[in-house]
Parts: structure tokens; sequence; C-alpha cells
């Protein structure tokens, strides 16, 4: 039989889709100054941002949900897309998402400067980037920010965001049928209140690899993509900077 599941009104669900970027976004001001201070790049006062109030949020409303509906701290118990992959579909899935996703962000980075050089001009100072080049005159901070960066942006956020986005936020607007799909997506981008000049970028980037999760009822398949595309940005910056 399948389960049912309580739906989320629209307004619950976009709001739950944000509120962990509203919490992030504080906590990276206040580490920014700190990281500048240090000489270590943006993107560090983000990574730790992450670890301490983005991915942490995420677990404290699984938890409490998880609580209030089994009376256990049992993350697993609410959320839905389990279904296991096989090898074969793994090799056949990733490599196409990965290149399809890569090809639909190349393509919408006009339209991320564009919003950057106009819209969000504003947020230059506090949360441009782009001074990962920085990093070439330090290898010990080169290193660091490496393995930080790999750790938390490549590993453990995108892991911790899918079983909270996908495994628990998607399921619950299933109502709205293959729109639940773009739904999700686009409160998934606006929950990047960092760098919201990137929501069509994400949006067209993450799109197809969310519509084969919810074809395969599988959050594995989100998680390794999503885990991957990280990890290799985080790399991608890295080896810029070397």
């Amino acid at each position: 039989m399948k389960k049912i599941i309580k739906q989320h009104s629209l307004a619950k669900s976009m709001l739950l889709h944000v509120l962990p970027g509203i919490f992030l976004l504080p906590i990276y001001l206040l580490f920014l100054p700190i990281v500048q201070e240090a000489g270590y790049p943006n993107f560090m006062a983000l990574y730790l941002a992450a670890l301490v109030g983005g991915v942490p949020i995420q677990l404290c409303i699984l938890l409490f949900v998880a609580k209030k509906q089994t009376n256990t701290y049992k993350i697993s118990a609410i959320l839905s897309f389990k279904n296991k992959l096989t090898i074969k579909e793994y090799i056949i899935y990733v490599p196409i998402l990965l290149l399809v996703s890569g090809v639909l962000v190349s393509l919408s980075a006009p339209i991320d400067q564009f919003l950057f050089d106009t819209v969000f001009s504003f947020m230059k100072t506090k949360f441009n980037f782009t001074d990962i080049h920085l990093l070439g005159e330090s290898h010990s901070i080169l290193v660091i920010t490496a393995i930080i960066g790999i750790l938390t942006n490549g590993l453990l956020a995108p892991f911790v965001e899918e079983l909270y986005f996908r495994g628990y936020l998607l399921p619950r607007i299933s109502r709205f049928g293959k729109i639940a799909v773009i739904l999700n997506v686009a409160g998934f981008s606006l929950y990047h209140l960092f760098s919201p000049w990137q929501f069509f970028s994400r949006l067209f980037g993450i799109i197809p690899w969310v519509w084969v999760v919810w074809q395969k009822q599988s959050i594995r398949l989100g998680m390794f993509v999503h885990m991957t595309i990280n990890t290799l940005s985080s790399i991608s910056l890295i080896v810029m900077a070397s």
C-alpha cells in the first residue's frame, strides 16, 4: 500500500524552503570580516556558515518533525524517495545529468552576470566569491580552504540538503504533480540568499536531476549528483587559484 503523505500548503512549503537560508545569511555576514582578516576568501565564511547554520537548522527541522510524527528522532521515518538504484543506473544517469546540468549552468551564466551587475550590484562588496585567486599567494590557506570546502560544500551540505529538500519537502507538494519539481527547485534556489543572482542558473541546472530523482523516487541519486557537482566546483576553484 502506497504511503499517504500529508501535504504542505504552498506558503508553508516555500517558507520551509527558504528558512535555512534565513539562518545561514546572517551567520555568513558574521564570519565574513573574521575570515577576511585572517586572509581567507569569502568562500570560507560561506563554508563555515553552512557548517554551523545551514546544515544544523535543516537537521533540527527534520528531527523536530520526526519526533512530532513518530515520537522518535529517526529522520528516515519521515523521508520519501528511498528507492535504491542499480549500479548500471548510476553509471548511465550520473554522467548524463552532470553533463546536462553543466551545459545549462554555462548557458545561464550571462543571465547571472547581468543580474549581478545590475539588480544585485549592491551585494558585490560582501558577496563577491571571485576572490579565490588570492589563495595563490599562500599554500597553507589554499590547502585549508580546499579541505573545508570539499568536506562542507562538497559532501556534508549537499547530503543534508537532499535529505531536507528532496526527501522531506518535495514529497509534501506532490499533489502538484510534475510541477512540484519546478516548485521545489525554485524554492531551493531562493534558499541561496547569499547569491540570488544565480537563481536562474540553479533553476535550469538542477531541474534535470531533480526530475530524475522524482521519476526514480531516489534521493540517493540526488545526493550522488549534488555531491559530485559541488565537489567538482570546489576543486575547480582551487585549481584556478593555484
